[in-house]
């Protein structure tokens, strides 16, 4: 027979038991989290120097030399080996139109590769391309942009989006499986 105060003991143990070990692994998320917050880099925002109206935001303006970077990854059509085929978002909606007011004109687009390399996104309607870059990733291997029709020229019609990332004399290219469509 199990005395009572044994009972009650035991149960004073076990919730010792769970409440420690609740404070350690909270404790532990807490520090992992601090590690994380000290090594993420700030954005930096700012309007591109050659293409007035355009933001183009990156994870710090000391990204590395792209002749220090040697990642090796391939995919795509890549011309090389030192190069990530982009990634991402590349426009943020397919289906625009010239005549929308602000905000609805404001396009994100986002091209993920290499820290360091470049990307651009050319814009290509029959003979007509329009490009939107090219700039130098950030650290965290993105790059994003905030941006109107009207900063690149974009007139209506049906437009194939191709992101080209390039690091030293690599080249890394993707095609946007869907169109943008501007209207009128």
């Amino acid at each position: 027979m199990v005395l009572p105060s044994k009972k009650i003991t035991s149960v004073a143990v076990a919730a010792v038991l769970v409440v420690g070990g609740a404070s350690v692994v909270w404790w532990r998320h807490s520090e992992n989290n601090k590690k994380l917050m000290a090594t993420t880099a700030p954005v930096i925002k700012k309007e591109s120097t050659t293409q007035p109206g355009v933001i183009v935001s990156t994870t710090d303006n000391t990204a590395p030399n792209p002749q220090d970077v040697k990642q090796s990854t391939t995919s795509g059509n890549a011309t090389g080996t030192d190069v990530i085929t982009p990634s991402g978002t590349f426009v943020s909606n397919h289906h625009l139109s010239l005549s929308a007011a602000a905000p609805a004109d404001i396009i994100s687009s986002v091209c993920r590769t290499n820290a360091g390399a470049t990307c651009e996104l050319s814009f290509t309607n029959g003979s007509d391309v329009k490009v939107l870059g090219p700039n130098v990733v950030g650290s965290d291997g993105t790059i994003d942009w905030e941006w109107r029709l009207k900063d690149i020229q974009l007139t209506t019609g049906t437009w194939q989006i191709q992101a080209t990332a390039k690091l030293n004399d690599k080249t890394a290219s993707t095609m946007d499986p869907i169109k943008l469509e501007i209207s009128s």
